[in-house]
């Protein structure tokens, strides 16, 4: 297979799903076409508080090795970890705390695509 071939299949197998969801965002009203998010249930408590408190940490309001959001406290590594380590999460930097939860349609957006 050429290299401009191989290239061209590798642009198609990002922006076709890229595209397809960005319809269904407009479709269903998901923002930043609508009122709509996908965060629900406790996507919305949890995953919002979370990066809230990863831009708090980039911000140098909180503490990385102690902060009161692990109910009684502790360390912030495991969540980190698990939660906000992610590459796509700095994308969530650019947005107010207001603007959260398109920044996380946008940012699911992107990292379907890139799958």
């Amino acid at each position: 297979m050429s290299d401009r071939r191989e290239r061209g299949l590798l642009a198609l197998s990002f922006f076709l799903p890229f595209f397809l969801l960005l319809g269904i965002y407009v479709l269903l009203g998901i923002a930043p076409f609508g009122d709509r998010v996908l965060l629900i249930s406790d996507a919305r408590g949890q995953y919002l508080s979370y990066f809230a408190l990863y831009q708090e940490l980039f911000a140098g309001k909180a503490d990385f090795f102690y902060s009161f959001e692990k109910l009684l406290g502790g360390s912030l590594s495991g969540l980190y970890a698990y939660y906000l380590a992610s590459p796509f999460n700095l994308l969530l930097l650019l947005f107010p705390k207001e603007q959260l939860a398109a920044g996380f349609d946008l940012m699911l957006l992107l990292k379907l695509s890139t799958c």
